[in-house]
């Protein structure tokens, strides 16, 4: 009986994990890579942030 609910908290723990995982390195490559790559020949061009000026 605590062997199927130990290996069930397991299963779910790494599905969890890996979600994560694949959120955090998903949203690293989405936020550094154009996402016009493919139209550009394959290049990766970085995206640079625009310089704004706030009013005080």
């Amino acid at each position: 009986m605590y062997k199927n609910i130990k290996l069930a908290n397991r299963i779910i723990y790494y599905v969890f994990l890996f979600v994560f995982v694949f959120y955090i390195v998903s949203g690293l490559i989405f936020s550094r890579v154009d996402t016009n790559a493919l139209l550009n020949n394959g290049e990766r061009t970085p995206i640079l942030p625009e310089k704004t000026i706030f009013a005080d």
